[in-house]
């Protein structure tokens, strides 16, 4: 329980960064490491809060530590969409790593070729599928 609490913490504004990194193409490192260190700041304090280490009369007013980590992952993706727009990125610093469906498109006949050992769409279905028989199995 422990473990998962501190995940718990410590995921929102990596996840926040990644899914709005993919596919916002005004996200950037301004708004990555706002984003960053408010979620650091706010999950040490989270943590604190709910093991009971600090801040000890405000634990029974907070939430599970589930419910906390989907506010830190909201308040993340507001500070780091909000950075990004009030601080724009110039033209030259833009990288087209955005996904769009034409990469998409581009991609799926490049992976046509490869034998399906090398196509990485092919192993990820393969992996899930075993990880999914083994959670069924255990």
């Amino acid at each position: 329980d422990y473990l998962q609490m501190v995940l718990s913490f410590i995921c929102p504004p990596l996840v926040a960064l990644f899914i709005w990194g993919l596919f916002l193409p005004n996200v950037n490192a301004k708004g990555a490491n706002y984003s960053i260190v408010m979620g650091v700041v706010l999950g040490v304090f989270a943590l604190l809060s709910k093991s009971g280490l600090a801040f000890c009369a405000l634990e029974p007013m907070l939430p599970h530590y589930l419910y906390l980590s989907g506010i830190i992952f909201i308040l993340c993706s507001i500070i780091l969409i909000g950075v990004s727009l009030i601080f724009p990125n110039s033209s030259k610093d833009v990288a087209h790593l955005i996904w769009t469906r034409k990469y998409f498109r581009e991609e799926t006949n490049l992976l046509k070729n490869e034998p399906i050992y090398a196509n990485y769409r092919v192993l990820s279905v393969v992996l899930l599928l075993v990880i999914s028989i083994i959670l069924i199995i255990f």
